[in-house]
């Protein structure tokens, strides 16, 4: 039985041979990092379980990690992150609502006309 997920996640192998695999697991961190969204990584490397997880949630018997999610939507492995990067079009290639994407919530004092962002 799955459990239930929200939010951004990222598999990943802590333990990859795989210098490939590395770099692009370390530019989707620090990607993510960077625009400042919140994330989680699963780490295949824990359990076999982990690592069947995340195929059979892609529906890739092969799939090679990072794969990304957000919630239980597959948003894309590695190429498809870079391109999204690329076109800047990462908030949409996430499928991060608009709150989701400055990671705070904004608020109106319609009084002073003042607009302030709170975390």
């Amino acid at each position: 039985m799955r459990r239930a997920m929200s939010g951004v996640q990222v598999y990943i192998s802590s333990v990859s041979a795989s210098r490939e695999v590395r770099s692009t697991q370390l530019e989707v961190e620090r990607v993510l990092e960077i625009k400042r969204i919140k994330f989680k990584q699963i780490d295949i490397s824990v359990s076999e379980a982990l690592l069947e997880e995340m195929r059979s949630r892609i529906g890739n018997p092969n799939a090679l990690p990072p794969q990304i999610f957000n919630g239980d939507s597959y948003c894309g492995d590695y190429q498809q992150f870079y391109d999204a990067v690329e076109n800047e079009d990462i908030y949409h290639f996430l499928k991060l609502t608009q709150e989701q994407q400055c990671g705070c919530k904004i608020s109106t004092d319609y009084i002073n006309q003042n607009y302030t962002a709170e975390n």
